[in-house]
């Protein structure tokens, strides 16, 4: 089995409050989606990268992987009008590269700071499991709003039954097309994996996180 990995880099980051997309903004003289392209890159595991790029930012991701010495760069493809469209995308670019039964790893192109642990713990989960979500424990206590009220709860939920999920997500190629066709056919357009997964009635398998494994959505 070998692994491929697909990057979602297709956002246009409006909450960033930049006319760059938050995933093309430099850091350190950097690109974010540079550190997040050298982190698989870096990974032994890793046989190849598909990135859903934002339309018109094509070439520019092309040129930072030669840039940045991304080898293992197999195919940049147009982002869609949602998350799971790009990853969709994506997944395309990959039928011709990879196997059904070869494992993909999905990670959002913004979470820049994902450890080789993290993504190594998303591999061998999906080997064992069949799938992996990353997850990270819950440490507050969550409160239901009032939908009339949103200052007023009147519920709360134990923070112990919680997780809160990241990417990577992990599953075999020709399980992420199946289940990518079954939510088309059903008009499901903006899901995550996990919430796919849960719709169709899939064991979530979650594996550890990382807190600074955080997704970048504002300045």
């Amino acid at each position: 089995m070998r692994c491929y990995v697909v990057l979602t880099a297709g956002g246009v980051g409006s909450r960033v409050g930049s006319d760059i997309p938050k995933q093309f903004i430099h850091v350190h003289d950097k690109p974010v989606i540079a550190y997040t392209m050298e982190a698989f890159q870096r990974h032994p595991s890793v046989e190849g990268i598909a990135v859903a790029c934002l339309a018109g930012w094509e070439q520019v991701l092309e040129a930072y992987a030669k840039a940045y010495g991304i080898n293992k760069l197999v195919g940049i493809v147009t982002g869609g009008r949602t998350n799971q469209e790009s990853i969709r995308n994506a997944l395309g670019a990959l039928e011709g590269t990879a196997g059904p039964d070869d494992l993909v790893v999905i990670h959002d192109g913004n979470r820049a700071l994902v450890s080789q642990d993290v993504i190594s713990g998303a591999i061998s989960t999906a080997v064992r499991e069949g799938s992996a979500v990353t997850a990270i424990p819950c440490t507050e206590v969550i409160a239901r709003r009032d939908l009339d009220d949103e200052t007023l709860c009147h519920e709360t939920i134990r923070r112990e039954s919680l997780a809160r999920t990241q990417t990577p997500h992990a599953m075999r190629l020709g399980e992420l097309l199946a289940l990518h066709e079954r939510a088309r056919a059903d008009g499901v357009d903006s899901a995550a994996l996990p919430e796919l997964m849960v719709r169709y009635g899939m064991d979530v398998h979650l594996c550890p996180g990382d807190e600074m494994n955080f997704k970048i959505t504002t300045p």
